[in-house]
């Protein structure tokens, strides 16, 4: 079994080069959803975000997730408290993820799509980590063109993340996403190949 770490700055590209991962066979964990469902059911991580951040970031009884990022990012102080406590608990329940993976497909590659893999550690417990670059330009424009957020809040959303410069210096792989999606498909290819020989 390989297992390589995806990421990226915001808008760069992880899940349309993870799906081509799968397309292709890979069993893919993503880490944005694995927190999600850490902040819904996991009693733990739920009684400390509510002790570090307090009752007003609940609705109808469950963490409002647009809420609590309202509260964190922006503010490194916020945001280092709930990293404290999701980091360590997501890393953890991908590692398992894997360990049963790997128990069922002796030769699986395994992709972990995670915006935070190097600022939580993550890519520390895995083989290799893949960096996509995107230049600022076509990253604006690709976040403007979703509509999910606005700029400033993908701003400073951003800007709680290291750079992709930063991400590169940790980079076994790296996938130039300013292409097109052709071009970005045939480098997923050759990494592919690439990877399977390793195993």
């Amino acid at each position: 079994m390989i297992t390589v770490g995806l990421t990226g700055s915001l808008g760069a590209g992880k899940s349309t080069v993870a799906a081509l991962f799968k397309k292709l066979g890979a069993e893919v964990l993503d880490a944005d959803l694995l927190v999600h469902a850490l902040l819904r059911r996991d009693p733990g991580v739920i009684r400390r975000v509510r002790k570090a951040f307090g009752p007003g970031i609940f609705s109808a009884g469950r963490i409002d997730r647009a809420k609590l990022a309202a509260e964190v990012f922006g503010q490194p102080r916020q945001l280092k408290k709930l990293t404290d406590i999701v980091h360590p608990a997501v890393v953890r329940d991908i590692r398992r993820r894997i360990g049963t993976i790997g128990r069922r497909r002796r030769k699986a590659v395994v992709i972990v799509d995670a915006a935070l893999l190097v600022e939580s550690g993550l890519h520390r417990h895995l083989d290799y980590c893949a960096v996509i670059k995107l230049s600022a330009r076509a990253q604006r424009a690709r976040i403007k063109q979703k509509g999910v957020l606005s700029w400033e809040e993908a701003r400073r959303r951003i800007s709680s993340q290291l750079s992709t410069k930063e991400k590169l210096n940790h980079a076994d792989i790296v996938i130039d996403n300013n292409g097109s999606l052709a071009t970005t498909k045939k480098q997923v290819g050759t990494i592919w190949r690439r990877l399977r020989a390793k195993i």
